[in-house]
């Protein structure tokens, strides 16, 4: 299906939620599939032709339900109230279901770098991943990331990895719960409970994504990147006075050396209690 027409559009809308639930699952889907699902609800949004016949389905209860609740869900919360479907709130729910697909696209395109960073702190963190402790032994660190020549260049991936860790973590987090909500008012709806919600219970946020790749997995190396970054900075403090920009959720400071290192040991330290959290 290359474009929509009034005849497909049905089946296309049908496509497109399965690919919103497996995104909101992030589960596997191939990205030239999430990319081809964005141009359609791009092409949908764009065409007051298909108002009438999309707000249809999505108001009906009939054959699929993804985008049915998924839909009410999402604009509930914002307007608190049923869906009355206008160009404008068309286009909305358009951009959060691209959205949905765009983060799962980027999910699945990390999971190279997750690699890379997952043997390169075998050195600094071995043995099981039961908790994250602070490194004792800075000499290893300075060593890589200050002494060396390439030193500064390995900082800044440190510090973009971190930020890649820490910005999956809160598209899971959040969607973990929305999925837990979806499948509760389909549940109520429907009378049913497919096994997809039962697993979503017992995997629980820890064991939410796919293997090797879920919350916990993740919080996990962010919490090593964090503890590395500590002990950088606690080095570079006892050395330099001089001001970086650094990127804190979303947003660039421009901090000393001891404002940065206080700013990464409070987030391991909330990391850690989290951690610990999630183990219980």
């Amino acid at each position: 299906m290359d474009s929509i027409t009034k005849e497909n559009l049905d089946r296309a809308l049908e496509k497109i939620g399965e690919a919103v639930l497996a995104s909101l699952s992030f589960s596997g889907y191939p990205s030239d599939k999430l990319d081809k699902y964005i141009t359609l609800i791009d092409e949908m949004s764009a065409n007051p032709a298909y108002l009438k016949e999309t707000e249809q389905y999505l108001k009906s209860t009939s054959g699929n339900h993804v985008l049915f609740f998924i839909s009410n869900i999402i604009y509930n919360l914002k307007a608190k109230t049923d869906l009355n479907l206008t160009p404008e709130t068309l286009k909305w729910l358009g951009s959060v279901m691209k959205n949905f697909l765009k983060r799962n696209r980027s999910y699945q395109q990390y999971f190279s770098i997750i690699d890379t960073f997952r043997k390169k702190f075998e050195k600094y963190f071995p043995g099981e991943k039961i908790t994250v402790n602070k490194i004792d032994n800075v000499n290893i660190v300075k060593e890589d990331y200050i002494q060396n020549e390439k030193g500064e260049a390995e900082l800044k991936e440190l510090e973009g990895f971190f930020h890649i860790t820490s910005e999956l973590m809160a598209w899971m987090k959040s969607t973990y719960f929305f999925l837990e909500e979806y499948y509760a008012e389909r549940g109520t709806a429907t009378g049913e409970s497919p096994p997809e919600a039962q697993a979503l219970r017992n995997s629980g946020l820890a064991g939410f994504g796919q293997k090797n790749y879920t919350y916990r997995d993740i919080l996990i190396l962010c919490a090593e990147s964090l503890a590395m970054l500590e002990a950088v900075y606690l080095t570079l403090k006892k050395k330099k006075s001089a001001r970086r920009v650094v990127v804190i959720e979303g947003e660039q400071k421009f901090l000393n050396i001891p404002e940065i290192y206080d700013l990464y040991l409070e987030k391991f330290n909330a990391l850690k209690k989290e951690i610990s959290g999630l183990n219980k």
